[in-house]
């Protein structure tokens, strides 16, 4: 697995990473995708999130999840998937709104906010996966913070990785 580290201090910033990786995952057309994001709440998941859904050329808003625990995104090449498991208790809580119909499906990405609730992440399809971990190390204003982000990819080649570091 090859790690990556980046340090944003704004959510614009926060965004345009995201946004720059889905548009390189949408330069490979037909591949499907997870993104599993963990972070502390307000540190930047669901703004990523955003800047992933305008670089694979999603143009609606995206809201989080965490009360309908799916949402689903067209209008582009690839569908968008944004799952959040926070208000679920346990694993087998994954079931109740087929999980795995989402996540691996062709041509998707599937972002999953608090990836890691249930521990490990053997339950994710063996797709390409980023681990995006998000962290806020420091309040810069009332609304923005010096935030690290660290990636992680599992399933990719390691050419492919080289290239997504690239682009970002």
């Amino acid at each position: 697995m090859k790690n990556t580290h980046i340090k944003t201090s704004s959510s614009a910033d926060t965004f345009k990473i995201g946004r720059k990786l889905g548009e390189s995952l949408f330069s490979k057309s037909g591949d499907s995708y997870i993104i599993a994001l963990d972070g502390e709440l307000g540190s930047g998941k669901t703004v990523f999130v955003s800047g992933l859904a305008a670089g694979i050329g999603i143009k609606e808003p995206v809201l989080s999840p965490s009360f309908t625990i799916v949402k689903e995104y067209g209008g582009s090449r690839y569908n968008l998937y944004h799952i959040d498991l926070y208000r679920l208790s346990s694993p087998s809580d994954l079931m109740s709104f087929d999980f795995y119909e989402y996540a691996g499906r062709e041509a998707s990405i599937t972002a999953i906010e608090w990836a890691n609730k249930f521990g490990e992440t053997f339950f994710f399809p063996k797709v390409p996966t980023i681990f995006v971990n998000f962290k806020n190390i420091e309040e810069l204003s009332e609304t923005d913070y010096l935030r690290s982000i660290d990636l992680k990819f599992e399933n990719f080649s390691d050419a492919r990785i080289e290239k997504l570091l690239e682009e970002l």
